[in-house]
Formats: C-alpha cells, sequence, structure tokens
C-alpha cells in the first residue's frame, strides 16, 4: 500500500494582470504575507507568482479576489485578472545541493571531501 503524500507546506498565488497594475498587486501579495513576488511581463499581460503557507490559502485567496475587485473599480486596467492557487511539490533541498559537492582532487595526495562523501583509501 503507498504511503500518501503529505499536504503541500507552501502554496504559490498566480495572478494574471495588465502590466499597469502589477505593482500594485505586486505589493498587495507581500503586505497579505507572501514572502515575495516573482513578476514576469509578457507584453500585454503580466504573470505574479507569489509563495504563502497553504495554511493561509482561503484567507489570501479571499483577500487577493476583494482587492482585485475593489482595484478594477478605480482602474479598469485590473478587469480581467486571473488568480490562482497552486501547491508547491515538496522538495528534499539538502539532498539537492548535495549531489553537486563531490571529492575533489588537489595536487597528487589531497583530497578535499564534503564530510557525507569521503572515498575509502584504496588498499585499506
Amino acid at each position: 500500500m503507498a504511503v500518501p503524500a503529505p499536504p503541500p507546506a507552501w502554496i504559490t498565488i498566480r495572478v494574471e494582470v495588465a502590466p499597469e497594475v502589477a505593482d500594485a498587486v505586486a505589493n498587495f501579495l507581500v503586505e497579505t504575507g507572501a514572502s515575495g513576488v516573482l513578476v514576469e511581463a509578457d507584453g500585454a499581460r503580466t504573470r505574479l507568482e507569489a509563495p504563502v503557507p497553504a495554511a493561509a490559502e482561503a484567507q489570501v485567496v479571499a483577500a487577493v479576489e476583494r482587492y482585485l475587485t475593489s482595484l478594477g473599480e478605480i482602474a479598469p486596467a485590473a478587469r480581467g485578472a486571473t488568480l490562482a492557487a497552486v501547491p508547491v511539490p515538496a522538495v528534499d533541498w539538502e539532498a539537492l545541493w548535495r549531489r553537486h559537492h563531490r571529492p575533489m582532487p588537489v595536487g597528487r595526495r589531497l583530497l578535499v571531501a564534503p564530510p557525507w562523501d569521503v572515498p575509502r583509501p584504496a588498499g585499506r
């Protein structure tokens, strides 16, 4: 029997808006609890991605929906914004970065190696 994966600890709030209101929405995402905002502009639309704790998903999504609605009343460019909450997959970052650090010979006799990957000398 397969063990179910734990629920995600983080989600990404994705908002696509007109470039004219992207800064205002990005600022609101940070004020709402996002730890940062990735901004990708492609001309007609700007995509904002903001990580937030999964436990706060309902509150953040509701707050962003209210904000987009109120912003659309004073800035027509905000109308037609799209909003989605996407789970962030769990990644074992410790194991991931360790893969890039390997033993490295320095000269003929010295070997610099991370403590988790020290090769055994030949003949011992």
